[in-house]
């Protein structure tokens, strides 16, 4: 059996969104199919997995993260395959790489402002996409698949019926994220932010080249080599959140913001709120010895 054929079966049999669904062909195409499209599945060893994962990190340089992402999405599909008997094999037996998710990186108001100002005469669509995460923490994939029924203008909030939560999130505008949609909105069945190379579907693309050749071009990320410490789209929402706590506001309503599950997931911010908290007790009176 081959990749192309065990793709079709996982499409076929899978309950999955049409996101999912449209985010899986993209991995798959991009990943998966030109790496194992000549190799007979029947055959497969966990060797010949770990093998394409060390191709992933050393010839595509991938970090960690993303190629863990990869090899679940790909053992998903094996897994299809075995579970409606078109495999006879067991799912090969991989560990997912080590690594820390986290970022803790954010942006000055400095360096949001020249990356701002790049984009802008690279592309207004992605100026405008990153201008709304700033003013929202909203992730790429979110605004990827915002369309108008999720713009209440009158309420000043953007309605995400469908989360990584898998919950309902209501997010506040402030004028700035307003500006931004009311002048992107087109109307209720079309997506708010369209991809002009995209005829078929209208939604963007989850790559993100312009973004990312403008954050080399003004040197974000000149001399960075750990990741965690490295610019990408998702910095913006970590921006977002790192100047609410810098103005003061609580850790809890930065975790109702970003739509956190819980507040442990927004703890990473608290050392920001440190320097407050020593301006904070030397308010305190002096008191003789």
């Amino acid at each position: 059996m081959l990749i192309e054929e065990a793709f079709h079966v996982y499409s076929r049999f899978s309950e999955i969104s049409e996101k999912t669904r449209a985010n899986a062909e993209s991995m798959y195409k991009v990943h998966i199919a030109p790496y194992w499209h000549e190799k007979d599945l029947l055959s497969i060893t966990s060797r010949d997995v770990e093998s394409w994962m060390l191709f992933m990190a050393k010839e595509k340089k991938l970090a960690y993260a993303t190629i863990n992402v990869i090899l679940t999405k790909f053992l998903t599909i094996l897994r299809k395959c075995i579970q409606y008997e078109f495999l006879d094999i067991k799912c090969p037996a991989v560990k997912y790489l080590p690594c820390d998710p986290k970022r803790y990186r954010f942006l000055s108001y400095e360096e949001a402002e020249l990356l701002l100002a790049g984009l802008a005469s690279r592309s207004p669509l992605w100026h405008d996409i990153a201008l709304l995460s700033l003013n929202t923490g909203m992730r790429l994939t979110e605004i990827r698949s915002m369309r108008g029924e999720n713009f209440d203008e009158m309420n000043k909030k953007v309605i995400l019926f469908t989360t990584k939560t898998h919950k309902q999130r209501l997010i506040p505008l402030n004028e700035t994220a307003l500006d931004v949609l009311q002048k992107n909105y087109k109307g209720r069945s079309l997506y708010i932010f369209e991809s002009p190379k995209n005829s078929k579907t209208g939604m963007l693309s989850h790559r993100h080249v312009t973004f990312d050749s403008v954050v080399n071009e003004i040197g974000l990320n000149k001399d960075i080599r750990d990741r965690r410490w490295h610019v990408c789209f998702h910095t913006l929402r970590h921006t977002f959140a790192s100047w609410l706590v810098q103005k003061g506001v609580d850790l809890k309503v930065v975790s109702s913001l970003l739509g956190h599950s819980t507040i442990h997931m927004t703890e990473r911010y608290a050392h920001i709120a440190g320097s407050q908290e020593q301006e904070a007790v030397s308010l305190l009176p002096r008191l003789k010895n």
